[in-house]
């Protein structure tokens, strides 16, 4: 533009043209449209670095996804390897001892072997929930309060609007933080009573788990391994984890989970 400007003021020189009559000078005008020029140019050129940026962001978020979800798988498969060494092999080799001994000690020592036994398998069946599936998922759950309600913990589980069937991703991870959850209450916190609510609100899946233990303060502390496992397990599922204490007032979990999760998965 200001080449054509410079080329018209030539031409005026020469009288060809005559350019008084403007109201502006050429060469401020070829400045103008060059500088509107460039900032149309600039902004588009921006609007391309941030397209760009944005969709690295995305990858990289795609990423940090899937190693959460390896890491998570990684755990479960580690729990299952451990869970059938346990009930494979440790819990058959006491059964095996039990038969040995009783023609050798008295039923005393059978019956501690037994129990021994027995806690093998119950660990075992913590570890690898074989029949969780869409269907069974509460009435796993409920078996799960039910076995720490015979602990002595004082829990209860209340079920609202929840679908016929949930996704089974959804369900086992689910299991596996009520399991960390409740373990929690009964190992550190002191509670007496806890409670478990389970419902759907619109497409998404809420489960909270309160307990009147000693609490601790979330602005000095975020918790321990227990609440970072269930941190892990809601964000490979891409959900919303929020724990919220206060020393001497117990505490609340509640984990946010979409219904569409289980079949994007």
């Amino acid at each position: 533009m200001n080449v054509i400007a410079t080329i018209l003021l030539m031409v005026e020189e020469f009288g060809l043209v005559d350019l008084s009559s403007l109201p502006i000078p050429p060469m401020f005008i070829g400045t103008l449209v060059e500088i509107v020029i460039f900032a149309v140019g600039l902004s588009y050129r921006s609007k391309l670095i941030g397209d760009d940026r944005k969709k690295l962001l995305g990858e990289i978020g795609d990423l940090q996804q899937q190693a959460v979800r390896s890491f998570v798988r990684g755990m479960e498969q580690e729990k299952v390897r451990v869970a059938n060494e346990l009930h494979d092999d440790v819990a058959s080799r006491l059964s095996l001892l039990k038969m040995k001994l009783s023609e050798l000690t008295d039923g005393e020592l059978q019956d501690q072997i037994a129990d021994i036994s027995d806690g093998v398998r119950t660990i075992s069946h913590q570890l690898n929930p074989i029949a969780l599936n869409e269907q069974t998922f509460l009435e796993k759950m409920r078996q799960l309060v039910s076995e720490h309600r015979q602990t002595g913990l004082d829990v209860a589980i209340q079920v609202y609007d929840l679908p016929k069937t949930v996704p089974q991703e959804i369900g086992l991870q689910l299991y596996r933080i009520l399991q960390e959850a409740l373990q929690n209450v009964q190992k550190y916190a002191k509670a007496k009573t806890a409670e478990v609510q389970l419902f759907q609100h619109a497409n998404e899946l809420i489960m909270t788990i309160e307990d009147d233990g000693v609490g601790f303060d979330v602005t000095r502390q975020r918790g321990g391994l227990g609440l970072n496992n269930m941190r892990l397990r809601t964000k490979q599922l891409g959900g919303e984890f929020s724990v919220s204490s206060a020393v001497g007032e117990g505490t609340s979990i509640m984990i946010t989970v979409s219904t569409s999760i289980g079949q994007e998965m």
